[in-house]
């Protein structure tokens, strides 16, 4: 596989994934590269903090994040 952008960001846990959506949005050419195949990813104890949900509805994402439901944690 032969990939070519601008910017690849390694990690697609939050802040990566939102880093890439906010430079693809913006015109920049950008991989986001993650090893797990989905969402379903072992916990590390990611939650939504209040910054992190003003800055989903600041960008527009809080409900389609809040539609998809939360993800499988520990248990």
């Amino acid at each position: 596989m032969n990939l070519e952008a601008d910017v690849c960001i390694v990690g697609a846990g939050p802040g990566g994934a939102l880093l890439g959506y906010l430079l693809a949005k913006s015109g920049v050419s950008t991989i986001v590269l993650e090893r797990h195949k989905g969402i379903d990813k072992e916990f590390r104890g990611e939650h939504l903090n209040k910054e992190g949900e003003y800055l989903l509805k600041k960008y527009g994402l809080y409900e389609k994040v809040e539609k998809a439901g939360p993800v499988n944690g520990p248990g």
